[in-house]
């Protein structure tokens, strides 16, 4: 049954190999197994085997992707003959979810346009064109 896994475009993950006899004990198995994603996986998940090939560091593609498979074989044979065995990783990667709400504040301002900076409401300007108004209807 293949390794299913799940993680969103910031994350990456480690995978280990712990091969096992079908009496489920440790084994070993020959050379450095190989890691590799499979056709029409997106190609810009990376895969980084350790340098035994025993784990890999899987890196998530920057835009979300489903059905990925990465395919890893190893040797089991520990002669001189070669008896490759498989495993398979189901990867599906999705855009990460909120975990905050980020708020922001505009700066602060009047809560009524006309009251003035202590809340008393504004001294009402002297208006030229009433005043005229008024003088010549004298």
């Amino acid at each position: 049954m293949p390794l299913q896994l799940h993680i969103s475009t910031e994350q990456k993950v480690l995978v280990k190999l712990v091969p096992t006899t079908p009496g489920n004990k440790p084994a070993p198995v020959d050379g450095v197994p190989t890691w590799t994603m499979g056709e029409g996986g997106d190609e810009t998940i990376t895969l980084e085997p350790s340098a035994d090939g025993l784990s890999c560091i899987i890196r998530a593609g920057d835009a979300p992707s489903a059905d990925n498979i990465i395919t890893v074989s190893a040797d089991a044979d520990m002669g001189e003959g070669i008896t490759t065995i498989t495993d398979t990783i189901e990867l599906d990667v999705t855009d990460p979810m909120a975990a905050n709400l980020g708020l922001v504040a505009e700066p602060p301002t009047l809560k009524d346009e006309t009251a003035g900076p202590t809340g008393a409401p504004k001294p009402q300007g002297f208006d030229a064109a009433k005043a005229a108004e008024k003088k010549s209807s004298k």
